[in-house]
């Protein structure tokens, strides 16, 4: 089989593994069947990475043993995720549902003649992200630190969580050459650090993309200031009422300056439970992807603007509430006099609030 016709087998593993499951599609929520077919297409992007970096199998007639370049068969991967659903996960994608997507796929690609039945050896490992999300990036780094020190490890699938993920892929770029690790989860901004993870692949993006759209949706920007001048010096000629017009905004920018986050966050939340004597309640719990979401609309905002890289230097105007924890009568209302109040309603004509 020529390389131009493995190529084209892609899409058709893709569409048969999608067709096998597009009955069982209906038990999940939407956000959970669109992480389910992107681990699908991983997958299958996985085996032609495999394929194109490692060149044609040979097979060693004394020996009987498949090599690619000099690499014994099978490559090992290791796949770590979730045993079970929990509140920890919001992807939804646990070991018993993509370990049927991966046996269906490995067995096509067998069948089409792609790969050889010794080519890729899977091993699954629960992270106990369901159990502890405290805990989970310790067993996930165990797991991937076994693996290899046992010489089976050549390529990670999957995670359900961001700090497992940075963790392993910042160790396991000093594995050998480097260890690839491709995810549908790491949305996390800071984890496109190419330095720091150099071999990690996110299938789905970054909240960074969300935050430059919400940028060019809602931000003030000093350009505004720049043409609302040009147009000032053009008009001199025109009524003088015309000198104090507004600041002339994007047609797809608000133009917003005073902005608010208020987001989901059990370490950060303003309703965190209380002890006896009135303290709040420290607790141990991983930041949410609610708080990286908001991180990387911060990060963006004073990264490309000047007014909020000096509005926010000292603070960014936010609250954190715990939306699992039972609320009381009026406790919603009080949250957004607080809100109101960190966005001075003297401004209230520039007055935003995100909410996560």
């Amino acid at each position: 089989m020529t390389n131009s016709q493995a190529s084209l087998m892609t899409p058709v593993i893709i569409i048969a593994a999608i067709t096998e499951f597009r009955f069982h599609f209906g038990y999940f929520p939407r956000k959970k069947q669109a992480n389910i077919v992107f681990f699908l297409i991983s997958i299958v992007l996985f085996g032609n990475f495999v394929q194109t970096t490692f060149g044609q199998i040979i097979t060693d007639s004394k020996t009987r043993q498949s090599t690619i370049n000099g690499h014994p068969l099978p490559f090992n991967v290791l796949v770590v995720l979730p045993e079970s659903e929990s509140h920890n996960d919001n992807f939804g994608i646990t070991m018993p549902k993509a370990r049927p997507v991966i046996d269906i796929s490995v067995m096509d690609a067998i069948r089409s003649g792609k790969i050889g039945a010794d080519f890729l050896n899977f091993t699954y490992h629960d992270s106990k992200f369901s159990e502890n999300a405290n805990l989970a990036e310790r067993f996930a780094t165990l797991g991937v630190v076994t693996a290899y020190c046992s010489n089976r490890l050549d390529a990670i699938l999957g995670f359900a969580d961001s700090y497992s993920l940075a963790t392993t892929s910042k160790i396991t770029a000093a594995f050998g050459h480097g260890i690839p690790v491709i995810t549908t989860a790491g949305m996390v901004s800071n984890l496109g650090d190419r330095q720091t993870y150099p071999f990690l692949t996110r299938i789905q993006g970054s909240y960074r993309q969300m935050a430059d759209s919400m940028y060019k949706l809602i931000a003030y920007r000093e350009e505004f200031e720049e043409d609302a001048s040009t147009n000032k010096g053009n008009a001199k000629s025109a009524s003088s009422s015309r000198d104090h017009l507004p600041v002339q905004e994007s047609h797809l920018s608000l133009g917003y300056q005073n902005l608010v986050l208020m987001y989901h966050d059990k370490r950060r939340a303003v309703n965190r439970p209380r002890l006896a004597n009135g303290e709040v309640m420290v607790v141990e719990s991983v930041s949410s992807h609610c708080y990286f979401t908001l991180y990387a609309i911060k990060n963006f905002f004073t990264e490309k603007s000047a007014y909020f890289k000096e509005a926010w230097k000292i603070q960014t105007p936010s609250l954190a509430f715990d939306e699992e924890i039972e609320r009381i009568p009026g406790e919603i209302e009080s949250w957004l006099k607080i809100v109101s109040e960190l966005a001075n309603g003297a401004f209230c004509h520039s007055l935003f609030c995100i909410i996560f």
